[in-house]
């Protein structure tokens, strides 16, 4: 005989469903008021540099690298590591690609070929090297894909890193990157620690680390909804209008161009050439069609670029995006 529900447990079983169907739904929201919150306070006042400053050391220095941790060592073991070569590999090459279509991009173009100043010109190769390869596609995965992929953006950041450090600094402002200061950061201190342990592939390890991943994850998740917080402070930022010259508005078509026609077109013959997995497609897919990085502006002004042109570049981006991500992920994910 079946048991009979009761009419209590028959709309308590229908409520957990409509529930469950509204949780996406519900996390749009958050996220999405998460940025519109921070946008308004940091526009009017309310948001101080110096707390943004913090809130930024915290999600690179603490937050992001417990996510890291908890997310590789629970979800990779060491046969499988050899199995995920291709995502440092494919975005770091992506990243190169980038910038070389950025000189190409300046060297012919015959209003641009001359016209740029020098720290521009530095600008725009960095800014066409550095899509928002971490935080925002971390978001996007938990929303348009699934929680297991994370690991695969952690595991491509580790590639984005290093090019980030050993190449694209240096192009920006012709100091030395080098192996120690693009190792010498949490997050890829994170993710070698992680992979060490992976590496040990000792199961009483892996026992030992059960107690703290509650905690770890706890704390990783918050991750989305700070990086999410951190980047509609960043965007509140009033782009200069020095200089509108015919010039500078060329450069920035340009690049806006570069960022969201020429990179995704990138990432789809290096997928074909690296034969890569449709997991591991998807990511790099999602990748190449993300903004300019926030990281543009913030480390510009630092080694010398122009930080009107990548403040500019940055808003101008993230505008675009809220309308191309959902097409690009809707015919390409």
């Amino acid at each position: 005989m079946f048991a009979t529900k009761t009419l209590p447990q028959v709309l308590v079983a229908r409520m957990s469903q409509i529930i469950d169907s509204l949780q996406p739904h519900l996390m749009y929201f958050i996220y999405f008021s998460l940025v519109i919150l921070a946008f308004f306070w940091r526009r009017h006042g309310r948001l101080p540099q110096s707390w943004l400053t913090f809130l930024t050391r915290l999600l690179i220095s603490l937050v992001y690298p417990a996510l890291i941790i908890s997310s590789l060592t629970h979800n990779f073991r060491r046969p499988q590591l050899s199995l995920f070569w291709d995502l440092p590999a494919a975005l770091a090459l992506l990243m190169a690609m980038g910038a070389l279509l950025g000189w190409i991009s300046l060297r012919f173009h015959p209003g641009l070929k001359t016209a740029l100043p020098d720290n521009l010109r530095r600008s725009f190769l960095f800014m066409a090297a550095m899509p928002n390869f971490v935080f925002l596609p971390l978001t996007l995965c938990s929303l348009l894909l699934d929680d297991s992929y994370l690991g695969y953006i952690i595991l491509a950041s580790f590639g984005g890193d290093l090019f980030l450090w050993m190449v694209a600094v240096p192009l920006i402002g012709h100091r030395r990157g080098g192996l120690i200061r693009a190792f010498a950061k949490p997050p890829v201190i994170a993710m070698l620690v992680s992979l060490l342990v992976i590496m040990v592939d000792c199961e009483r390890i892996f026992d030992g680390l059960d107690t703290v991943y509650g905690g770890l994850q706890t704390f990783g998740k918050l991750t989305i909804p700070l990086s999410l917080f951190i980047l509609g402070a960043h965007l509140a930022a009033k782009p200069t209008s020095e200089p509108q010259t015919a010039t500078y508005q060329q450069a920035n078509r340009l690049l806006l161009a570069h960022r969201f026609l020429l990179t995704p077109l990138s990432a789809q013959i290096l997928i074909s050439l690296l034969q890569m997995p449709s997991e591991h497609a998807q990511v790099l897919t999602l990748i190449s069609f993300m903004p300019t990085a926030i990281a543009s502006a913030i480390l510009t002004p630092f080694f010398g670029g122009d930080p009107n042109f990548c403040a500019r570049q940055v808003f101008d981006s993230h505008c675009l995006s809220v309308v191309i991500i959902p097409i690009a992920a809707w015919l390409l994910l």
